[in-house]
């Protein structure tokens, strides 16, 4: 009954904070009387739930009470019939009632302590289940350090969503020389984001899996490589601080247009995912006297975290090249101003170009841009793609945009259709081969002319 008066709590929870966040969906289509009618059902649900946990609680004193009396009419009644016989003094039926009393009481805050654990439980199995939720790709025992990344090289590859046995992307080779502009174009659903995510090690791989191989394909530890050596051999946070990642969805926190800017800075140190060494640490840590723990967490609290160390030159050098200048001078507190949740302050061009800042903070090797300048004018994307180019002369990008104009320049562009790579080339030859590329791009630039 708990755990379900917990699951209905969370359930509308989850409903309310849905349509606050998409509030002008549902006004721009008029679902204001179906929202209340939902969210009415869900309050019904989630009242008969708690009244169910109600009446077991209420339930529990007066059943409690209820036993005690009957132990003392029963003691009563028998130990009368027993003075009565000779059996026993009533000084002793006395001193019985007595100790009954005495433990009787025990007995009752016992009850009401498994009463008050069973409703503990229900929420810790629900906190539990997070806790020994383990990742689904582990780094090797020895994990290499990545101090560059070099090449970057795809080699026969193919990939599929976690639960799924169709592959998303199939049989993909190519290679991504250091300091190299790739561009990934395709329809909608072609793998772009797939490929892009690749490099973060975020999803499950061939060579995680442990799929057969085919003895004329490289091993699956091989298709995928950097610097010439397998991926997967490569401590994933030491690989991920070498990269800049700009999704498609902009995130942005509940901060100031800075501390969202400054999140990009290098840190020193990763704290995820956890080394073997720190679960250790962890369990040691709560097998303390709880005095202790309390008077640990109250010690972290008072601390302050340093700040980043991002000169103000390096923090204006990233906002000038995501050309957020002008918007930084119009917004009512400039730097500092609040973006509000999820960034619901500022406009989607805005979000992206902070969102490319703070890749750039740490100057990474490898900057990817997943179609995340949809939101912008083509001036200001020219303006971005020129400023990028300019300053990240001899590093590593990779770029996917349904506007072609966004990967024109790029040393190497690859057309993917349902996964596959259809063409490659640069743009000159990709024009000249004709094909969806090409049809592509004219209709776009001639949807510009006419916008002109």
């Amino acid at each position: 009954e708990y755990d379900q008066a917990q699951q209905a709590f969370d359930d509308i929870n989850d409903r309310v904070l849905e349509n606050i966040q998409g509030i002008r969906v549902v006004r721009a289509f008029a679902m204001e009387a179906e929202e209340e009618a939902s969210f009415a059902g869900r309050s019904e649900r989630l009242y008969r739930q708690n009244m169910r946990v109600a009446r077991l609680d209420a339930l529990f004193m007066p059943a409690s009470r209820l036993i005690q009396g009957i132990s003392y009419v029963i003691a009563l009644t028998y130990g009368a019939r027993l003075i009565s016989s000779g059996g026993i003094t009533i000084g002793q039926l006395m001193a019985h009632v007595f100790y009954l009393g005495m433990l009787s009481w025990p007995m009752i805050a016992m009850g009401e302590f498994i009463n008050v654990a069973q409703q503990a439980t229900a929420s810790m199995d629900r906190i539990q289940e997070i806790w020994d939720w383990r990742e689904e790709i582990t780094d090797p025992p020895e994990a290499l350090l990545c101090d560059r990344v070099g090449d970057i090289t795809f080699d026969h590859f193919s990939f599929s969503w976690p639960g799924r046995t169709e592959p998303v992307l199939k049989d993909l080779s190519f290679t991504v020389g250091q300091g190299m502009t790739l561009g990934i174009a395709g329809r909608v659903g072609s793998g772009k984001t797939a490929l892009l995510k690749q490099l973060l090690r975020v999803y499950p791989q061939e060579s995680d899996s442990g799929a057969n191989n085919e003895d004329s394909l490289p091993a699956p530890a091989d298709r995928l490589r950097i610097n010439n050596l397998p991926i997967r051999l490569f401590d994933r946070r030491c690989l991920r601080r070498q990269i800049g990642y700009v999704p498609q969805e902009s995130i942005l926190f509940s901060l100031s247009v800075r501390d969202n800017i400054l999140m990009g800075a290098a840190s020193g140190k990763g704290s995820w995912p956890l080394l073997p060494g720190d679960h250790e640490e962890e369990t040691a840590f709560w097998k303390q006297p709880y005095k202790d723990i309390v008077r640990q967490v109250e010690a972290w609290e008072k601390e302050v975290p340093p700040p980043p160390s991002v000169s103000e030159e390096t923090l204006s050098r990233v906002i000038r090249i995501a050309d957020f200048e002008k918007d930084v001078e119009d917004l009512p507190q400039g730097l500092d101003t609040m973006t509000g949740e999820q960034g619901i302050a500022l406009s989607g061009g805005q979000k992206q170009r902070i969102s490319i800042a703070r890749a750039l903070l740490a100057d990474p090797e490898v900057l990817i841009l997943d179609d995340c300048l949809s939101a912008v004018d083509a001036i200001t994307e020219k303006n971005v793609l020129s400023a990028l180019t300019r300053e990240r002369r001899g590093k590593t990008t990779l770029v996917s945009s349904h506007r072609l104009s966004a990967i024109r320049d790029a040393d190497l562009i690859l057309v993917l259709e349902d996964g596959k790579i259809t063409a490659r080339g640069s743009h000159d030859q990709l024009m000249l081969e004709g094909g969806w590329y090409a049809e592509q791009y004219e209709l776009q630039q001639m949807e510009e002319e006419c916008l002109a």
